[in-house]
């Protein structure tokens, strides 16, 4: 007799022995205990989570001589037979070889035949996604109302491409992976009964590379049992399995944030050399910064699975980072698996992605740029100091604090010489200054109480804010006010400048829509004014700080690698 795998050896013959689907088994057992079980059922899942196998054990608690029942004895002759498969009143079709409207034709006609032995003629129609447009129609009205002893159960991994129509007629049911913990102690249950021995450790790797699908963990467990001479141990399946030891990891992690590019190289080298593909490896790469988020934002290792040595060493590898800084490097990690998959040169891309890693905590400081740009002194940064083993105060953890490895430290260097900015006069002839006070002006009739939040120059810089909020309400009053503006700022009153008459008094009658952009876009309360005037000339001076702004970018983008890269890739031109 052959050897038959532990896959079909140890299939599970009655509902509890079903591992993962506790809310389908119970379901289905109450149904069957009530007498309320449907005509036509659905199961739905990914492979290997026990679709086909709960179908069969449903088709015997239908047809075993003392069913309907949850609890089929296996020793009758209806439930020999459909264990051996032999059984007249068990159909399993599979529909990718049997998808066209004449194999649903003949069961159409088939159908309509009584039972041999059983009570019941199950059809159990394995991959119903693969059935044809045409199979499907002519299926529609036999699962709608079929015969009283036909019973249908369709299973598929791809729900989306069963039709709503056939969907409507049959009770769904969702199978979900089995969780890692459920599937380490169903294949030590059964390394037991086949007398492997096996540690824990092993197990866990055998589970995680299961992703969530028990026959598959059977499959690894029956190769492994087959490799292996004596025990099986972590170091044995991670090499027959080309498991990537999470050891390698830690180590990467170490490498991309030490700011030695030498390591990199050294690291995809020595990858390279026992044969390891690099999109897997940056698979387990993305998976190892999520399980250090969970912790980093749990606080605790509970929420992953593993050794108690591995939840150890997870805990003070995360605690040396912030939440932003897992954050991005998972992202990049998750972005490259497809790319490295599809590349011609993956060593390469592995190289590239890592150094980008690396490189990370050179990149320039966006607000530090912009305040280099409007001439002004670069904001103060926070000094985030490195911790062994706290977490930072900003993410909720212990009152210790962590290092944040992407903030520009350095100095950016700039040829633009700062000057003092003097406050701009915004006086006319009358001498009217700007006034912030509380107090209201006896001067101005349209005064209010209200302070203003900003000042007329940055009005100025959030005036594209301003319009777009109006555009939302009024779309042409949003372009009209585009071409205005702010002339004079005095307590909440602003004065704007329009070019021509009419523009001028279809936005005066138009004031209180104004006013509630301005809220909308400053959250400040104004009191707006249209005042008729010719466009203000630009300063001469305007030319000169566009061109030294324009230069000063050349320089940085001549100093930056990665804004170099940025420009090439997107063909950009700095402005």
């Amino acid at each position: 007799m052959s050897y038959l795998v532990m896959a079909r050896k140890h299939r599970p013959r009655t509902f509890d022995e079903v591992v993962g689907q506790p809310h389908i088994i119970k379901t289905i057992k109450n149904a069957l205990t009530k007498g309320r079980f449907a005509h036509a059922y659905i199961f739905y899942g990914p492979r290997g989570v026990g679709k086909t196998t709960t179908a069969r054990i449903l088709a015997r608690a239908l047809n075993c001589v003392n069913g309907p029942t949850v609890d089929p004895c296996g020793e009758c002759p209806s439930c020999k037979e459909i264990l051996s498969g032999t059984a007249m009143d068990v159909l399993e079709i599979d529909a990718a070889s049997n998808r066209g409207i004449d194999e649903i034709r003949n069961l159409r006609e088939n159908v309509r035949f009584s039972p041999t032995h059983g009570k019941f003629r199950v059809y159990i129609i394995d991959e119903i996604h693969m059935l044809t447009p045409q199979a499907f129609n002519a299926l529609l009205k036999t699962l709608e109302e079929p015969p009283p002893h036909a019973v249908f159960i369709g299973a598929t991994t791809e729900i989306e491409q069963v039709p709503r129509t056939v969907l409507s007629r049959v009770q769904r049911f969702n199978f979900r992976l089995v969780p890692r913990s459920e599937i380490a102690d169903y294949l030590k249950v059964i390394a037991d009964r086949e007398k492997v021995e096996i540690n824990e450790e092993a197990l866990d790797i055998l589970a995680d590379r299961a992703n969530g699908s028990l026959r598959d963990g059977l499959g690894l467990l029956d190769q492994l049992a087959a490799f292996c001479e004596g025990a099986i141990n972590a170091e044995e399946v991670r090499s027959a399995l080309g498991v990537i030891d999470s050891d390698l990891y830690f180590h990467t992690t170490e490498a991309v944030t030490g700011g030695n590019s030498a390591d990199i190289f050294q690291l995809v080298r020595d990858l390279s050399s026992v044969g390891t593909d690099p999109s897997e490896f940056m698979r387990g790469f993305a998976e190892h910064f999520r399980q250090m988020l969970l912790v980093k934002s749990a606080g605790t290792a509970e929420l992953i699975e593993g050794t108690s040595q591995y939840r150890e060493r997870m805990i003070d590898h995360a605690a040396e980072f912030t939440e932003m800084d897992i954050v991005r490097l998972m992202k990049l990690a998750y972005d490259s698996v497809r790319e490295l998959k599809q590349s011609q040169t993956p060593t390469l891309g592995l190289e590239l992605r890592l150094l980008q890693m690396l490189k990370l905590h050179d990149t320039p400081d966006l607000k530090r740029l912009l305040a280099q740009l409007d001439g002004g002194p670069p904001p103060e940064k926070q000094p985030s100091p490195r911790s062994k083993s706290g977490f930072s105060e900003s993410d909720g953890g212990n009152k210790k604090k962590s290092t944040d490895l992407f903030k520009d430290t350095r100095p950016v260097k700039s040829d633009i010489k700062s000057e003092p900015v003097e406050p701009e006069d915004d006086t006319d002839d009358d001498d009217e200054s700007m006034d912030l006070s509380l107090e209201p002006d006896s001067d101005s009739v349209e005064q209010t109480e209200e302070k203003p939040v900003y000042g007329l120059d940055r009005i100025k810089g959030k005036w594209s804010n301003v319009c777009e909020a109006l555009k939302k309400h009024n779309n042409h009053l949003g372009f009209f006010l585009m071409d205005t503006s702010p002339a004079k700022m005095k307590g909440n009153n602003l004065e704007i400048e329009c070019q021509n008459e009419f523009q001028m008094n279809r936005l005066s009658s138009n004031r209180m829509k104004v006013a509630d952009a301005f809220k909308e876009a400053l959250n400040m309360n104004v009191v707006v004014r249209f005042i008729l005037g010719e466009p203000k000339p630009r300063a001469s001076n305007d030319n000169n700080t566009m061109r030294g702004r324009k230069e000063f970018l050349q320089e940085l983008v001549k100093k930056d690698p990665l804004l170099k890269e940025l420009i090439k890739r997107f063909q950009a031109e700095p402005i």
